[in-house]
């Protein structure tokens, strides 16, 4: 009991050709998807990673800050008690510093820019304590 309209094709049917577009269209539209996501998460990490290396610098700052401070004091110290063992410690980790000051004011001045042994005449032999 076939009737007419089960003989002839269906008006709302895909040709042969128009279906395998269509399946290459949503196959391309899946690959992007996987494409973003995967690139997403690189990014994702690659921005976690410069976060780290952003905080490390930021440390780094406030520890060279910290550091500065440290040589200054123990350089004072040992312009005041002119400690020689203190001087030479100074001077082999690449501090140096004077000693020439006004009189009365027994405070070594650090170096800026100075090179490991850049003032090793100033700091190590006492002159101008």
């Amino acid at each position: 009991m076939a009737t007419e309209t089960d003989t002839q094709p269906s008006s709302f049917a895909l040709k042969q050709w128009q279906f395998y577009l269509l399946t290459f269209i949503s196959a391309a539209a899946l690959g992007l998807v996987f494409v973003t996501t995967t690139l997403s998460a690189s990014i994702g990490s690659m921005r976690n990673q410069l976060d780290e290396r952003q905080q490390f610098i930021n440390d780094s700052i406030v520890l060279s800050k910290l550091n500065v401070q440290l040589a200054q004091v123990l350089a004072n110290l040992a312009v005041a008690t002119g400690d020689e063992e203190l001087k030479r410690v100074l001077w082999d980790n690449g501090i140096t510093f004077s000693t020439r000051a006004p009189a009365g004011n027994n405070k070594a001045r650090l170096t800026p820019g100075s090179t490991a042994g850049g003032g090793l005449g100033e700091a190590g032999d006492g002159a101008g304590d």
